[in-house]
């Protein structure tokens, strides 16, 4: 039974009108009251029963979730899905804030549900989706962070919900990690640029939007806005309304729908709202132990942002990662010396064993330490084990990870929620935020660093000389 007193049984699921007439989807899911409207975003399905939306994701070869890919093993599945889970819920909340990421849970689906779904989905997904098939297995129950959460919706709002995606990429560098430039997304531009996948070089620079700095902030906002390749998207309730794809005038007329006005300074307006919403203080860490730590780790470049806000617990975690890849490579090289089997998920679950018996200190303290081993063990002090690996790739995950800024608009002001308000220019917008892409990296994603490393090397100086 979940928090909201569902028990587990079979329900049926109707489809919008779009698609085929009187299809419906049986799930061993947990289960609703009322039925559940399913409907295409991207890869995956949007659940939706009355005002609670959720994101549902299915397991497949390729696991979709939320936007992004996790490649699966087919056997033992259902036990990868409880490790995965438990990974998202156990390791990432904790490190990142309960108030950033709403818990998730397992479900089950057969195949002739999953076929009979691909099928139906098959006419909205793009092209460039439809290689990819649905199998059966697990799937995962999501919050849709597109929607407002279901403890705001009591609070007097009017017109749509407005969310803004942003993948922000890595924005700290490493002394012994450079890149050809300092900034790895800046360098990487250059890649895509040789492989066609960009016109031109975006302007948009991750260690702006992380600095602290409001100008640079606002700069990065900019940006995104008119160069947002695939880190920048706008939904209006659920709906993909503006980023790559889109004409920069479908941006101008949500500014104009948002703030109730045709001034010039919209963007200015929609920059300072979106500024403010990542510099809020959400977050508060009831631990002063791993305050303490996270203070010694990172005390030369602790940063100048508001303690708490979204960008200081990305920034947090993507600093984890102290000794840049091609240390950590060397550490998966000293493993397989020693005869390690460097199984992909071997360091989840060793990480999720100490975490359960180490049951009087907080994840963060628990990684926090694993960090200061592996420098014990870069001293020679103590050999390496599959655990000093969990910095670089959580440190991985914070820096491919995406969030939503999602805001509507208050009919009136209360007291109850002014931490989750911002006003810009008179109008007022109840907000959230929510992270989502946090499962686990495969092991194998040091490898894959490295050998991206040196195609980025490389494309670079074919540019530039």
């Amino acid at each position: 039974m979940n928090d909201n007193g569902y028990q587990i049984s079979k329900i049926a699921y109707s489809f919008p009108s779009n698609f085929s007439d009187g299809f419906k989807l049986r799930w061993n899911l947990i289960p609703l009251k009322k039925n559940w409207v399913l409907f295409y975003r991207t890869d995956g399905c949007t659940v939706e029963k009355g005002t609670r939306i959720w994101y549902c994701r299915f397991r497949k070869w390729f696991l979709y979730w939320i936007f992004e890919i996790l490649k699966w093993d087919n056997r033992d599945h259902v036990l990868q899905e409880k490790r995965d889970i438990d990974f998202y819920n156990l390791v990432m909340i904790p490190l990142l804030g309960s108030c950033y990421i709403h818990s998730a849970t397992s479900i089950n689906t057969n195949k002739t549900e999953i076929k009979q779904l691909d099928v139906e989905l098959s006419v909205f997904r793009p092209e460039e989706r439809k290689h990819k098939c649905l199998k059966f297995g697990m799937a995962s129950l999501f919050m849709d962070y597109a929607f407002l959460p279901e403890e705001l919706e009591s609070f007097p709002t009017k017109g749509p919900t407005y969310a803004v995606e942003i993948k922000p990429k890595r924005g700290c560098v490493l002394e012994n990690d450079n890149f050809v430039q300092n900034c790895e997304y800046c360098a990487n531009q250059y890649l895509k640029l040789t492989n066609n996948r960009i016109k031109q070089l975006s302007s948009y620079c991750p260690l702006d939007l992380f600095s602290g700095s409001k100008e640079r902030i606002l700069k990065a906002i900019k940006s995104l806005i008119f160069d947002p390749q695939n880190n920048f998207r706008v939904f209006r309730d659920g709906v993909y309304c503006y980023g790559e794809t889109t004409s920069v005038d479908n941006f101008y007329t949500l500014c104009s729908e948002m703030f109730e006005s045709d001034s010039n300074d919209l963007i200015n307006d929609f920059c300072d709202l979106i500024m403010q919403a990542l510099l809020k203080q959400f977050s508060k860490n009831d631990c002063i132990n791993c305050d303490e730590t996270s203070r010694m780790l990172f005390e030369q470049d602790y940063g100048t942002l508001p303690s708490g806000c979204i960008l200081e617990r990305i920034l947090a975690l993507q600093k984890l990662n102290r000794l840049g890849v091609l240390q950590y490579y060397n550490i998966v090289k000293a493993l397989k010396k020693d005869n390690f089997i460097l199984d992909d998920w071997v360091y989840v679950e060793h990480l999720l064993d100490i975490i359960h018996v180490c049951k009087d200190l907080c994840p963060r303290c628990v990684i926090l330490q694993i960090s200061k081993r592996v420098d014990d063990c870069f001293e020679g002090s103590a050999p390496y084990n599959y655990v000093d690996l969990v910095p670089y790739l959580i440190a991985a995950v914070a820096n491919d990870l995406s969030f939503m800024v999602t805001f509507k608009k208050l009919q009136k002001s209360d007291v109850a929620i002014k931490n989750r308000t911002i006003k810009v220019n008179n109008v007022e917008f109840l907000m959230n935020i929510g992270v989502f892409d946090l499962y686990p990296k495969p092991l194998r994603t040091i490898e894959k660093h490295v050998k991206r490393r040196l195609k980025i090397e490389t494309a670079y100086l074919k540019k530039v000389t």
